[in-house]
């Protein structure tokens, strides 16, 4: 056998994805790749160069609104062979056969000249943040009940554009005081802390307004106290960058969040204090 072929991705090729990541140097844990499964068990490819496996690719949909592209990952001896591309367009014409109107991705700088030939568009910029949380005070904000659930999801539809409903509650599964919201009041909002595979991920963060914003990322890092952490913020939600920096995080990398298709559903990204990630949205 020669060149590049695809099959679906099956619970097996988790090693091999962990090992992927840990060439590229990213965050996710192998419980990460078992959810990209669950999410979408059709729509998750390993390539193989040869006959033996080279690069993955994932796909999650968001119902018939958009759906996203991740996961791209190549193992190094096997790059400039066209098996990024191949997967690339897999994963997008998985998403397009499914019937989504947009796919999304995000993209590094050096990279966008890429997608920019395959008719995606920018939509806004990301920053990395990364640091040790420090202690700091919050008030208006609890843990989670269950009862919190469909307000949570009521919040987070408006703000994201579509309903991520099984996404968050397979992040949210057993995060017991990794669940944040704001308490009773004119103001609504809620927050996701969960480990990676080597530092803390603080996100989805999601608010009506900067004040509650503002107040569970500050309770989000304190909660994280003494802990390597990461959190991927809208670089124009200035009330967030600020909480970052005032923790002393920096900027690790920047990715450029694009789309091709109509993107009718862009959300509101002034009410995303941070996002899940950018294989996730």
């Amino acid at each position: 056998m020669t060149g590049v072929t695809l099959r679906r991705m099956q619970t097996e090729d988790i090693a091999f994805g962990m090992r992927l990541k840990e060439i590229a140097g990213w965050n996710q844990t192998a419980e990460d790749w078992g959810r990209f499964l669950a999410f979408e068990p059709e729509g998750c490819f390993v390539a193989l160069w040869e006959g033996e496996p080279a690069g993955t690719v994932t796909t999650v949909r968001y119902g018939s609104r958009f759906g996203w592209v991740g996961m791209v990952l190549v193992l190094p001896e096997c790059r400039r062979r066209g098996i990024g591309t191949t997967l690339l367009n897999a994963g997008i014409e998985y998403l397009s056969v499914a019937g989504v109107e947009t796919v999304k991705l995000d993209a590094t700088p050096e990279g966008k000249y890429v997608y920019d030939r395959l008719a995606f568009r920018e939509e806004y910029r990301l920053d990395r943040w990364q640091g040790v949380c420090r202690e700091v005070s919050w008030d208006g904000v609890r843990q989670a009940e269950p009862e919190d659930l469909d307000r949570i999801m009521a919040i987070d539809e408006s703000a994201f554009g579509a309903d991520r409903r099984r996404v968050l509650l397979e992040m949210m599964r057993g995060r017991a005081g990794g669940v944040l919201v704001t308490e009773a009041g004119p103001s609504t909002g809620y927050a996701v802390t969960r480990p990676g595979s080597r530092a803390w991920q603080v996100g989805p963060v999601v608010a009506d307004d900067p004040e509650a914003g503002v107040n569970l990322l500050r309770a989000a890092f304190g909660g994280l106290e003494g802990r390597e952490s990461y959190v991927d913020m809208i670089r124009s939600n200035i009330d967030a960058v600020c909480v970052a920096e005032r923790q002393g995080f920096v900027v690790q990398r920047e990715f450029i969040r694009m789309y091709r298709g109509p993107n009718g559903y862009p959300g509101s990204p002034d009410r995303q204090f941070a996002v899940s990630g950018p294989e996730k949205g």
